[in-house]
């Protein structure tokens, strides 16, 4: 997720390791009338992008167990940069650790990769290259690039929607740069044999493979390939974290506080 104060953040998540809900499901409403009404929304994909959403999440556990294959320039600039913490971008693995964690104790029991088109300039060319070209990461690229052209038309619909000065601020909105994708694969037995630490809670102890945590971008789209996902709604306090199944081709659409300021609160 983002750390900085920028309201043009989109996210785009595969928790490889969601399906339910019938496939004659009566069509939802558009992506902005779904936000305007409850502050989420499901976005049932067209064939072929929910056919190479479905694609990258079962090729997933096979792109993170190749990483330490990756020639050794494309390596360096994207696993160990990560890793050590000097690298001021999106783009790269991420060891499971500590994105979500509240405490040592709890890590994410997870691999992630994610890519960024603002990382352009921060990234060698060479390496840059290698990610347009490598079969896992271009299609990365474009199912990201196809997520940037459907939350730029909800955002336009929903600032119609709304009018006034909301209608302003959404037709300024530019998402192309700074939309990020990131795969998470949670493997817990992986997990539990190479990378838990001394003084960290064993899988058996574990309740969620990550903290509860809220994202903090404008909008993240996310899906996963197996029931795990749960979420809270706004009035959700009293009954804590519920599952949430979308249905098959479908993600979900969730918003943030940053999301207020294109939609004028």
């Amino acid at each position: 997720g983002s750390h900085r104060a920028i309201p043009e953040f989109t996210s785009v998540s595969f928790m490889r390791s969601m399906s339910s809900q019938s496939d004659t499901s009566p069509p939802l409403p558009s992506l902005a009338q779904q936000l305007h009404s409850r502050g989420f929304a499901v976005d049932q994909l067209d064939t072929a992008l929910a056919e190479s959403v479905r694609t990258a999440m079962a090729e997933a556990s096979g792109f993170f167990d190749a990483m330490e294959g990756l020639p050794g320039f494309v390596h360096d600039a994207l696993v160990r940069r990560q890793a050590d913490g000097r690298a001021l971008m999106f783009t790269g693995f991420r060891m499971p650790g500590e994105e979500y964690a509240q405490v040592y104790e709890r890590p994410d029991m997870m691999q992630s990769f994610s890519i960024m088109a603002a990382d352009r300039e921060r990234l060698p060319t060479a390496v840059w290259d290698f990610l347009q070209q490598h079969p896992y990461t271009r299609r990365m690229f474009a199912i990201r690039e196809a997520i940037v052209v459907r939350a730029t038309a909800a955002l336009h619909e929903l600032g119609a929607l709304l009018g006034g000065e909301a209608a302003d601020r959404a037709a300024m909105a530019d998402l192309s740069r700074h939309t990020f994708l990131q795969v998470n694969s949670y493997r817990p037995t992986l997990y539990e044999a190479r990378y838990r630490r001394e003084g960290q809670v064993p899988l058996t102890q574990r309740t969620y493979l990550q903290d509860p945590h809220e994202d903090g971008q404008f909008l993240t789209w996310a899906a996963a390939d197996d029931w795990g996902l749960v979420g809270r709604s706004q009035d959700g306090e009293e009954r804590g974290l519920e599952p949430v199944p979308p249905a098959p081709g479908s993600m979900l659409v969730m918003t943030s506080v940053p999301f207020t300021y294109y939609t004028a609160g």
